[in-house]
């Protein structure tokens, strides 16, 4: 971890109003003193993801995770703690140390400033003598020096090194360079060259606006490929990242719908014309991860296809992939020779309108494409169309929308609803087992071979019934820590018996028995992903009257007392009658004695808590 000093973290942290930062990304309704949502982290129906202003922290009671600011920017963007220190920390205007670190951050920092370096670059050439050529297809294809200017968009020029010298005389090494994607080693083992040459460059952005990649598309259409990407990198994983998505995040909130086109230029073009709730596809096809992603922030996905491109397997894969989803998804198709640009600039940003208000559900796109290339006329021909569906329609997750598509499919195809339920079920039953049978496979090590894999961090379990009244008194604890001293002489952390509760009633009293205040975003950013940290999260948003901290910390210390006393009197008791039965009398007559005192102990504590309660 970077060595930036505790008191520029809490600078950061107490900046970053972690409503505002998570409100970014999850769509959040105030609850009391919380702000809960759908967790941006794994797919739900029903807001279990939680945030509290008070305390600054995030938790989720559906998959677990949680945490303070800083670990959700890491999180929601993939990006190291220092890049989300960085990230906060301008975004509140604080300037950090200049200090070197050292892990995983330090690792990555100079792969991010190698990109700042080349989008700088590659924007300067462009308003160069060499770069004129690019500056001018860009303004023959409509774009304003205003948005060419915001979207730093740029020019690598023709020469084979021309970036690598650059970058060389700032002190990037070559290996750093190729880590980040921006060159390439020479196929003869020697030295390396500029991984993009004689193209325009789009830079691609994380969801914190940091370049982490490039889009180069070819000055001439002879030269192939038409686009070159950047590689995948430890900052770019292109199944994860939408081009243009840090931009139009706030505009799909509003609006409910995203807009997803195929290229760099349609994007910017339908920007420009005042589209602004729109994507694209980061030199990929449409992934499950991006369809999570756009599920974030859109009701409504409308993929929008050149007349060419829409019976393409690329197209349909983006089909198949977001019917999987709740989402409402629907298809544009442009006419031949149309793409989302042209059409903006030649009948102006009302046609798109209309063409989006009036999109087929994509459903019927994705039947009518496999009508088009599948013989349906035969039963044969149907059954095999059908077998085709059968996994899409298993893995629809939501029930309503299942049973329409069934429906769909069933009046499509002339097959009985019934008949394909049952062959839906059957399917979805065959691949569990298949999954079964591959998982208890791969747990089973090879002959002869140590399973040196690291052991997978395991979530915090929910709290039996036994042990829920123990979390809400580790909460009590936690929330008003003037009573962690007066606890400890009434109780010893022995007498708790859910071994997570232990575990922080501990740290609690060895840490913060004299304290009248608790960090907590920072206790939880300390302790990380263990599961304690997960309890402290939790406890963290449970909901207390401080008018009544007192009384409800004397009747949990009183429930929680007189539960470990009958525990150990029935201990002793079971003790008792071994002892008898193994005829040991000294040790009868000790354990008889012991057992009285623990009763009386018990009847006291009882009836000084009517003598309170009259």
């Amino acid at each position: 971890m970077a060595r930036i000093p505790e008191e520029t973290l809490e600078r950061v942290r107490d900046s970053s109003d972690i409503v505002d930062v998570v409100g970014a990304h999850v769509e959040l309704r105030q609850r009391g003193n919380n702000w809960s949502g759908l967790c941006p982290f794994h797919e739900e129906k029903t807001p279990s993801f939680n945030v509290n202003a008070q305390r600054q922290i995030y938790h989720c009671f559906g998959c677990g995770v949680g945490g303070d600011v800083l670990k959700f920017v890491q999180e929601i963007d993939r990006v190291s703690f220092m890049e989300a220190v960085t990230f906060l920390a301008e975004r509140a205007a604080i300037d950090l140390p200049k200090q070197q670190g050292h892990g995983e951050e330090d690792r990555l920092d100079p792969l991010f400033r190698a990109h700042d370096l080349a989008t700088k670059y590659y924007h300067h050439m462009i308003r160069q003598p060499e770069g004129s050529a690019a500056l001018e297809y860009l303004r023959r294809r409509g774009l304003t020096d205003e948005v060419i200017d915001h979207e730093q968009l740029g020019y690598a020029p023709a020469g084979w090194t021309s970036f690598l010298e650059v970058a060389g005389r700032r002190h990037f090494s070559p290996d750093v360079l190729s880590q980040s994607g921006l060159v390439s080693p020479s196929r003869r083992g020697q030295g390396h060259y500029d991984r993009f040459r004689q193209r325009i460059i789009f830079p691609i952005s994380n969801l914190s606006g940091r370049v982490i990649a490039f889009g180069a598309r070819a000055m001439s259409d002879e030269d192939e490929p038409k686009y070159l990407n950047s590689p995948e990198t430890p900052i770019y994983h292109k199944s994860r990242v939408l081009y243009g998505l840090s931009r139009s995040r706030e505009p799909i909130r509003r609006s409910k719908t995203a807009l997803v086109v195929e290229g760099y230029m349609d994007v910017l073009s339908l920007i420009q014309a005042g589209v602004e709730n729109v994507v694209a596809a980061s030199g990929t096809a449409l992934t499950a991860d991006h369809a999570q992603l756009l599920g974030r922030y859109a009701d409504r996905v409308v993929l929008i296809f050149d007349g060419d491109a829409a019976g393409s397997n690329a197209a349909v894969r983006g089909i198949d992939i977001l019917l999987k989803t709740d989402l409402d998804v629907r298809v544009v198709t442009l006419p031949d020779g149309q793409d989302p640009d042209s059409l903006v600039r030649e009948s102006g940003k009302e046609a798109l309108d209309k063409l989006v208000d009036t999109a087929p559900a994509a459903l019927d796109v994705y039947l009518d494409h496999m009508v088009a290339t599948m013989d349906v006329t035969s039963v044969q021909g149907r059954r095999r169309a059908i077998e085709q569906l059968l996994p899409l329609l298993g893995d629809t997750t939501e029930t309503v929308k299942q049973d329409l598509m069934l429906r769909r499919v069933s009046q499509r195809f002339g097959v009985g609803e019934t008949a394909l339920r049952q062959e839906v079920e059957q399917s979805i039953a065959q691949r569990a087992a298949a999954d079964k049978r591959q998982h208890q496979r791969q747990r089973q090590p090879a002959t002869g071979m140590v399973d040196s894999a690291p052991p997978i961090q395991q979530p915090l379990p929910p709290p039996t019934v036994a042990h829920r009244l123990e979390r809400q008194f580790a909460a009590l604890l936690l929330q008003f820590p003037q009573y962690i001293g007066p606890t400890m002489q009434r109780l010893t952390v022995d007498e708790f018996t859910d071994p997570f509760v232990i575990r922080l009633v501990a740290l609690l009293k060895d840490r913060f028995c004299n304290v009248d205040r608790i960090e907590v975003s920072a206790l939880v950013s300390e302790l990380g992903d263990d599961p304690l940290g997960q309890l402290v999260a939790t406890c963290a948003l449970e909901e207390f009257d401080e008018a009544q901290a007192r009384q409800l910390w004397l009747d949990h210390l009183f429930h929680l007392r007189r539960k470990s006393l009958t525990r150990q009197i029935d201990d002793t008791t079971r003790r008792l009658r071994q002892a008898q039965e193994a005829g040991l009398e000294n040790e009868v007559r000790s354990l008889n004695a012991h057992v009285r005192e623990l009763i009386n102990s018990r009847t006291a504590l009882t009836d000084s808590q009517n003598q309170e309660a009259n």
